[in-house]
């Protein structure tokens, strides 16, 4: 998975709208593709479950190093945009994961 691809589109508005309307797992993937980052199902909900974390992490205080290197698995890509990226936008992110992950 090539957390800097998927950081980047994550972080672009018309990706999210794009995101938001993807409806089940396979378009979701299929979406990624189409923009150059190959994801599985699997990763989806990694993704969806590191975001999670982060956040249920991050409202209690501010992350160690080490608990944001476990959160991120060590991925300084997805590291830095969760550090930089607002609480808000991460949960709305990893809700429209969420929608497809338990299908």
């Amino acid at each position: 998975m090539d957390y800097q691809k998927i950081t980047s589109l994550l972080s672009d508005s018309s990706f999210q709208s794009k995101l938001q309307g993807a409806n089940t797992p396979e378009a979701t993937v299929a979406l990624f593709k189409e923009n150059g980052a190959t994801v599985t199902n699997a990763d989806l909900k990694e993704l969806y479950n590191q975001m999670n974390t982060y956040n249920t992490n991050k409202s209690g205080g501010e992350l160690s190093d080490q608990q944001l290197q476990g959160v991120s698995g060590g991925y300084s890509g997805l590291q830095s945009w969760l550090t930089q990226t607002p609480s808000s936008d991460i949960s709305r992110i990893a809700q429209m994961f969420k929608r497809h992950i338990n299908q």
